[in-house]
């Protein structure tokens, strides 16, 4: 029955990055970043109709603009990467 303060929200929200995992850095982030850093996170832990379905996408299209794969995150394994390939051959 009362109006949430605007201060409170803006904890939560630091919180819930924090949680996350995320740096914000010098980003202006606001709450509809989350659906971003989920869909990274959901890659390869739940299918991809699942975590369609769970962001309220139609297609599979729009949910995989969601998708941000860091390079630098996949960059300690390029030594490996002719190892890794072969793996599927």
């Amino acid at each position: 029955g009362q109006a949430v303060k605007k201060e409170y929200l803006e904890k939560r929200f630091r919180i819930a990055l924090k949680n996350a995992g995320i740096r914000v850095g010098e980003r202006k982030l606001v709450p509809y970043s989350l659906r971003y850093n989920f869909r990274s996170r959901m890659q390869g832990v739940i299918d991809a109709d699942t975590i369609r379905s769970m962001m309220g996408h139609r297609s599979q299209e729009v949910s995989d603009r969601y998708l941000q794969i860091d390079p630098e995150q996949f960059a300690v394994y390029k030594p490996y990467q002719d190892r890794i390939d072969n793996l599927w051959i």
